[in-house]
């Protein structure tokens, strides 16, 4: 049938309240639509509100022409973490391209405890991350 984007997020909130508690761990849930859903817009974002007062960050992916654009703009807190395809897009570079919008933001702690020669692999692993992903913020 048609995409429901408002039973999604209702049912994703309940998942992020019944999962087990983690302290200071980042809520992300990523919406994957290739079209526009069944719901009114106020229906979507009277449905997105409990999700934004938990902080939980949207990432949302639309696939192909039939994906709404303008839907998947207003459900994420950020523009920059839409994430547009075709239906033609390789998935695993999809993928690097939702998990680079999924971090990115994110404050990232890196603590050196290893001995010096540990260190300097750590190091060049972290710096390829942050490239890859496009980490803009981090703490060293």
């Amino acid at each position: 049938g048609d995409p429901d984007l408002q039973k999604a997020l209702t049912a994703a909130k309940r998942l992020f309240d019944q999962a087990s508690p983690r302290p200071n761990a980042k809520k992300v849930l990523v919406v994957i639509m290739d079209k526009k859903s069944i719901n009114e817009e106020e229906e979507i974002l009277e449905a997105l509100k409990p999700l934004k007062e938990d902080e939980i960050k949207l990432v949302p992916v639309g696939i192909g022409p039939g994906a709404d654009v303008k839907e998947l703009r207003n459900i994420t807190s950020a523009e920059g973490y839409l994430v547009k395809a075709k239906k033609t897009a390789d998935p695993e570079k999809l993928a690097e391209r939702i998990m680079a919008k999924v971090i990115s933001g994110m404050i990232i702690k890196y603590l050196l405890f290893q001995s010096r020669h540990k260190r300097g692999l750590m190091v060049n692993a972290f710096v390829l991350l942050i490239l890859k992903f496009e980490i803009t913020n981090f703490w060293i």
